[in-house]
């Protein structure tokens, strides 16, 4: 496996498709999803008395947070269509062949989806 999925702090086998109705491999690939609240208060009074009588002011400031951590699909997905192992390539419109896991079986990927070649 490539050296960034255990660097990445999330160590997980990449989710993999296979087309043409072929059970998909791996974990589910938009499973990190955290989230975390927090408040913070600025708080301030003044009293001043003078004799009988006392005047009193201040003011309250709250901010509230809200952390979303969704990083997408940290392992990666890997896409194999039938269009890896066919004879024409791309949508022409032509039988071609193929088939998806022989493409899968191959090790090559044709469109992979995030950047990531199998």
């Amino acid at each position: 496996m490539p050296a960034y999925i255990a660097t990445s702090g999330y160590n997980a086998f990449q989710q993999t498709y296979i087309d043409q109705g072929y059970m998909s491999v791996g974990n589910q690939a938009w499973s990190n999803y955290t989230t975390a609240s927090e408040t913070r208060h600025l708080l301030g009074s003044l009293t001043h008395i003078m004799g009988k009588h006392e005047l009193k002011g201040g003011g309250e400031l709250r901010l509230h947070y809200m952390k979303v951590m969704f990083n997408g699909a940290p392992a990666g997905i890997y896409n194999f269509s039938r269009w890896g192992s066919a004879q024409e390539q791309g949508w022409s419109g032509g039988s071609g062949g193929g088939n998806g896991l022989a493409t899968f079986m191959m090790g090559s990927s044709w469109r992979p989806t995030c950047g990531r070649r199998a």
